[in-house]
C-alpha cells in the first residue's frame, strides 16, 4: 500500500475516533442539571462575596467549592412533578451556606 494511502487512513480513523468520543462525552456525561443556573449561581455568590472580601478570595472558594457545593445541593424532582419543573431542584440557600462556610473556612 502507498504510503500517502496509509496516511489518509490513519488521519480518517483519527477523525472519527474523536467525533465518536466527543458525541459519546456529549449523550452519556451531559449533567441533568442546567449549566446555566449553575452559572446563575455561581454570579449570586460572587456579588455577595466580593461586599466582604477581596476578589482574590471570593475567587479561590469559587475555584475550590463551586461544582461540588452546587451539585451536592441538587435532589431529584418527584416523578409527578418532572414535566413542570425538570429533572432537578435547585435549592440557592443551600448553596449559599455551603459556599459561605467554605469561604469561613478559608479565613
Amino acid at each position: 500500500m502507498n504510503p500517502s494511502k496509509l496516511v489518509v487512513i490513519v488521519i480518517v480513523v483519527l477523525i472519527l475516533a474523536g467525533t465518536a468520543a466527543w458525541s459519546w462525552v456529549n449523550f452519556v456525561h451531559t449533567p441533568e442539571y442546567d449549566p446555566e443556573k449553575a452559572h446563575l449561581f455561581l454570579e449570586h455568590f460572587y456579588h455577595r462575596c466580593n461586599v466582604e472580601h477581596s476578589k482574590e478570595v471570593c475567587g479561590d472558594v469559587i475555584g475550590k467549592s463551586h461544582r461540588s457545593c452546587f451539585v451536592d445541593h441538587l435532589q431529584p424532582t418527584p416523578q409527578d412533578e418532572v414535566d413542570e419543573r425538570g429533572p432537578v431542584i435547585y435549592d440557592l440557600p443551600s448553596y449559599l451556606r455551603c459556599m459561605e462556610a467554605n469561604l469561613e473556612a478559608g479565613d
